[in-house]
């Protein structure tokens, strides 16, 4: 059964919106647990891009910054987990990969 979103016209113009940049574009998703950000995402791009991240529940910064590093490790081919001060340090980060 395939399933399709509902009632999310605005989500998915603002995301089109993005698509349709001429420029390269970072989006973050945010909102309550459990209300469909991830599924969004996925029905959305139809699971086509090149990096995801999902933060995990009631986390410190410290362990979320530490999962987006590892997260960045493994996509970006690094030899060595990346450490971040913050999210404006994770963001800004210019990831070398060894590729």
């Amino acid at each position: 059964m395939e399933q399709k979103l509902i009632a999310r016209d605005r989500e998915c113009s603002m995301l089109r919106d993005c698509i349709e940049s001429d420029r390269s574009e970072f989006v973050i998703v945010y909102g309550r647990r459990r209300v469909g950000k991830t599924f969004l995402i996925d029905q959305y791009f139809k699971m086509n891009y090149d990096f995801s991240f999902v933060g995990s529940h009631r986390s410190t910064q410290r362990v979320q910054l530490r999962n987006f590093g590892k997260a960045m490790k493994q996509y970006a081919g690094l030899k060595t987990v990346p450490k971040y001060a913050d999210w404006f340090d994770a963001f800004d980060a210019r990831q070398t990969s060894r590729i």
